[in-house]
């Protein structure tokens, strides 16, 4: 096997950490999801990073809901120059997406890739 290149470290990389770190907290502590998936792409000029979960849609009460995971997640993609997203999947699961805009962002996703479990 080869390894993989590293990605060169930025300035927005520990914001896109954390907010992976955020996502996936919510999703098994709160959410208590048994499946997580993190799935990053670039879509027209963005750089998307989603969190994908099959755990318990009452975890999110409402749109109204401002827990700590909701305000640092904003928060992290207010300074990425992004957005967050979050919607229910079917009967059970949140996605929660953080869309930014490219440029050396691209870089992190074989970053976060190696992160995964094999």
């Amino acid at each position: 096997s080869s390894a993989m290149p590293a990605a060169p470290f930025t300035a927005q990389t520990p914001d896109l950490y954390r907010f992976a770190q955020e996502a996936i907290g919510c999703a098994v502590h709160r959410g208590r999801a048994k499946n997580v998936e993190m799935l990053c792409s670039t879509i027209n000029n963005q750089f998307v990073l989603s969190v994908v979960d099959d755990g318990e849609d009452n975890a999110w009460a409402s749109d109204e809901d401002v827990g700590y995971g909701m305000r640092i997640m904003r928060y992290l993609a207010k300074r990425l120059g992004g957005k967050l997203t979050r919607s229910r999947r079917g009967s059970r699961g949140t996605t929660v997406t953080c869309s930014c805009p490219t440029g050396e962002y691209v870089s992190l996703t074989a970053r976060l890739r190696a992160l995964a479990p094999v």
